[in-house]
């Protein structure tokens, strides 16, 4: 009698889960096919949607819409030819004897130099190999 219950009990915890199995299948091929039935009456409808179709673009290329490659490289090459051109004028401003530079602060300038050209020389920090910090050894610059 004991082997039969046992029998019994294993049969029902089978079916048990066939059946929340079962019920499982059968809750998402629902949801599935709510979603299918949503779809396919948005589709029908409201005729077919053209909130994501591009607009069409005009000669000039101003409107959004699908992009004229071939305008885009003319205004492209345009601008470039534009900076070159820029470019030259300033280059010829400068060569040309046209800009004049008038620094007043040299002492100031030479300090910050210094300073700067004393941190660069600064020996590295030096690094123990047993700590995990970096331990930076400070240098003070000579005055002048």
């Amino acid at each position: 009698m004991a082997h039969s219950t046992r029998s019994n009990v294993r049969s029902l915890r089978f079916r048990s889960a066939a059946i929340r199995s079962r019920q499982f299948l059968n809750g998402i091929l629902t949801v599935n096919a709510v979603l299918l039935a949503a779809l396919v009456w948005t589709n029908v409808s409201d005729g077919p949607s053209t909130a994501h179709a591009a607009p069409s673009f005009t000669q000039d290329d101003q409107t959004m819409g699908v992009p004229n490659a071939g305008a885009q490289r003319e205004r492209l090459i345009a601008e470039v030819r534009s900076l070159r051109d820029d470019i030259r004028a300033l280059d010829g401003t400068l060569n040309g004897g046209k800009v004049k530079v008038n620094v007043g602060n040299l002492a100031e300038l030479k300090k910050i130099m210094d300073d700067a050209a004393a941190k660069a020389s600064a020996p590295a920090p030096r690094v123990d190999p047993t700590a995990a910090a970096v331990t930076p050894v400070t240098a003070t610059p000579p005055k002048p």
